[in-house]
């Protein structure tokens, strides 16, 4: 029996033949042996605790960081993320979303350079510093060069790539800036091609946007946002790219979610995981336009 304040871990049963009794020291290696053994089972236990409060907080940080799912009026919205480390769940990648006071969409899509907690921190500050100047009213050209200023005045070694969106539901109007990330994905009619947004990543001179990206999406139109892990796991960038490109026609005509996922996985099948690798989709889903009366043709 070990130590009470943690409750009976088992019980041991020693045995000898009657005509053979047992050496005088041998009770005191028994009772030694088990208290040994309590003790390792009780640090075990403690161990085991605290890797549930550890996980319960990992769980909580989560929670405060990735926002949660808009309702956006004629509109799917999907993410999905895996982590490069399988035992944590915390990176460097993160995606920010909010609907505004207008009724347009902010999205962003934020990679930075590292893992783990410290790299969501930094992530953090940059997602946090896109929403402010957002809501400020900020143009979206200027956003990234000052949310560099803003971020890199705290942390000068921090250095992250990023896409930027507003989207209007009610047009279908995406635009689109960008910091040195990969070209957004449009799946059109079945058809797929890429959207580049150029720019320079935050932490680098003259971080800031190239130019504004102007498309709009077609009634059943799906933008994909998403971070270089989907598209480096394999030999090179090019096969990467033509790889989800590929997996995107595959899956086109899934809900947002479950293409969300379906997109990770499947880019990542088979690939050694050494990058963080998110996925974020927008679709548009708005009803077919309705002719009206004076265009109908009369039935005979």
């Amino acid at each position: 029996e070990a130590n009470h304040a943690r409750g009976i871990h088992g019980l041991a049963m020693i045995g000898w033949l009657p005509n053979e009794p047992p050496p005088g020291e041998w009770r005191g290696l028994v009772e030694t042996l088990l208290a040994h053994l309590g003790v390792a089972l009780d640090n075990r236990l403690a161990v085991a605790d605290m890797e549930s409060a550890q996980r319960e907080v990992l769980h909580k940080l989560q929670e405060a960081v990735r926002p949660p799912t808009p309702t956006v009026p004629q509109t799917e919205l999907g993410i999905f993320y895996l982590a490069a480390d399988q035992q944590a769940s915390m990176g460097g990648d993160l995606y920010d979303w909010v609907l505004l006071p207008d009724g347009t969409l902010h999205l962003a899509v934020v990679d930075v350079m590292g893992k783990g907690v410290s790299a969501t921190k930094d992530a953090v500050a940059v997602t946090h510093a896109l929403r402010l100047l957002v809501l400020e009213g900020e143009l979206l050209e200027r956003i990234v060069a000052r949310a560099d200023a803003l971020v890199t005045a705290q942390n000068p070694d921090l250095v992250a790539t990023l896409m930027i969106g507003r989207y209007d539901p009610a047009t279908g109007v995406l635009r689109l800036a960008g910091g040195g990330h990969p070209p957004l994905l449009l799946v059109s009619h079945q058809k797929v091609r890429w959207v580049e947004a150029g720019g320079v990543p935050i932490g680098f001179p003259m971080a800031g946007s190239d130019q504004v990206v102007t498309i709009t999406m077609d009634r059943t139109d799906t933008a994909i946002f998403y971070t270089d892990g989907l598209i480096e796991s394999t030999k090179g960038i090019l096969e990467g790219l033509d790889s989800l490109s590929r997996h995107a026609g595959e899956v086109a005509d899934y809900p947002a979610a479950p293409l969300a996922r379906a997109l990770v996985e499947r880019s990542l099948a088979g690939a050694v995981r050494n990058d963080d690798s998110l996925a974020l989709v927008l679709r548009r889903r708005s009803p077919p336009a309705v002719a009206s009366s004076a265009s109908r043709v009369p039935l005979a």
